[in-house]
């Protein structure tokens, strides 16, 4: 078993941790191809060093094999695909962070460290993704598979729209609830499937136009297949009735992915907030996709966003979904400590709730964010103590009367450390006595269910 700085919470055992960091292990690594998480989670930390220069605007550039490099500044936040040129841009080249500090790394000790507090099958499920990081994600062939079948089926002139929409529900329940494939293949997949049946313009097969040299399946690279589908279609007569269909499912999915980002925020707890972040990036995901591709094409959408607000909002979904992967192995308390600096400085809570739960910055709930809040003032003294205590208290109320205690789990399960440690420094024996006895016995249970499971 994985110990200290190198398990969950530093081996600091909070009920309900397992269930949280099964969730969200798994929305984190199914979100994309296991190369691009790990690519993505390299940036992050590198580009987290980005330095402050008086009177430069410091950008940090990433290069990429199809030359659209990006470039992003964090001192104010912004993205750009172009190379700013102001004579207070500052480029730095994107370094590669320690290789040690990888999320294949990071997950082998995450499974280890939970191997006897969560039932063994789904620890077996997410540790057949570890090798997946050094080599081709095998996820990926599944995914071809069942695109294949479902191209195969509607394609056939006996379908209608019953089947249609039984095909296309039947996909996304795999690939939303199931999580069977990489959420940003298979956005691409599914709206280029979806736009072949919609429009009866189906990519014809026998050109080899899009299609794998191996295998023949126009799913392998989906998004270069549909940007290439698109492409198309900007020279058929009935482009405008086409622009008009694009625009239906861009502005849909746009509308959609604001109201699940919003909905994630507002959740009642850190399992439905990956749930929403999953959704919210899938919606962003194929909005962007859309944008980008009739763009590419010259068709003229009537599109009530742009390519980047799209992108943004892919980005945050993305952001909140990988965060567990530093919040996990994070000192339990390390964020308390800071939110504790952070209003001694003059810094309010509706300050620090935006940074850490906000459209921009979906990294918790504002129901945790509030938690992480209370449990920061009872690290303090006098006044403050007192306040942090009766917001632990008023919270504890919340989730218990407002939630069954198995959605709650963790939300409760940290509730109780922190009230734990706020009795202990209040010297109220009959409280630290009745805590201990609960999280106790919520960790003997917690681990028996393991067993069994």
């Amino acid at each position: 078993m994985a110990s200290g700085k190198q398990a969950i919470f530093g081996d600091v055992l909070i009920s309900g941790t397992p269930d949280y960091a099964i969730t969200a292990l798994r929305a984190a690594l199914k979100v994309m191809d296991p190369v691009l998480v790990e690519r993505y989670w390299r940036q992050t930390r590198g580009i987290s060093g980005q330095p402050v220069i008086n009177g430069k605007r410091v950008w940090t550039r990433f290069r990429y094999p199809d030359g659209n490099d990006s470039f992003i500044s964090l001192y104010p936040g912004e993205h750009r695909t172009t190379r700013p040129s102001g004579p207070e841009d500052l480029i730095l080249e994107f370094e590669e962070g320690p290789e040690a500090d990888s999320v294949r790394d990071r997950l082998t000790r995450a499974l280890d460290s939970l191997a006897d507090r969560c039932p063994k099958s789904e620890i077996e499920e997410l540790r057949k993704l570890v090798p997946e990081y050094s080599s081709p994600s095998g996820h990926s062939v599944e995914l071809i598979k069942r695109f294949d079948e479902a191209d195969a089926l509607l394609r056939d002139d006996s379908a209608d729209s019953s089947d249609f929409q039984k095909i296309v529900q039947d996909l996304l329940g795999e690939g939303l609830r199931d999580r069977a494939f990489p959420l940003l293949d298979f956005s691409a997949a599914i709206i280029l499937l979806q736009l072949q049946a919609m429009l009866g313009r189906w990519i014809d097969r026998t050109t080899g136009d899009f299609q794998d040299e191996e295998n023949g399946s126009i799913y392998v690279s989906p998004i270069s297949s549909l940007l290439g589908y698109v492409q198309g279609l900007a020279t058929l007569p009935e482009v405008g009735d086409i622009a008009g269909t694009l625009s239906e499912i861009g502005n849909s999915n746009y509308k959609w992915a604001e109201a699940s980002l919003k909905r994630a925020l507002n959740a009642q707890t850190v399992h439905m907030h990956c749930k929403e972040l999953e959704l919210a990036y899938y919606q962003a995901t194929v909005a962007l996709l859309i944008a980008r591709s009739s763009g590419q094409a010259g068709i003229a959408c009537s599109l009530q966003y742009g390519e980047i607000q799209a992108e943004e909002d892919q980005v945050s979904a993305l952001h909140g979904l990988t965060h567990p992967l530093k919040f996990l192995f994070d000192d339990p308390d390390s964020l308390s400590r800071y939110f504790l600096d952070s209003l001694s400085t003059g810094t309010t809570d509706s300050e620090l709730i935006g940074a850490y739960s906000s459209p921009q910055f979906p990294l918790f709930t504002k129901a945790f964010v509030r938690v992480l809040l209370a449990t920061a003032r009872t690290m303090d003294s006098g006044e403050t103590f007192d306040r942090g205590l009766r917001d632990l208290e008023g919270l504890e109320s919340q989730f218990n009367d407002g939630l069954s205690s198995i959605e709650a789990r963790f939300e409760i399960g940290w509730l109780d450390r922190a009230l734990l440690q706020a009795y202990k420094k209040k010297g109220d024996t009959e409280k630290v006595q009745q805590y201990a006895y609960k999280i106790a016995a919520a960790l003997v249970v917690e681990r028996e269910f393991a067993r069994l499971g």
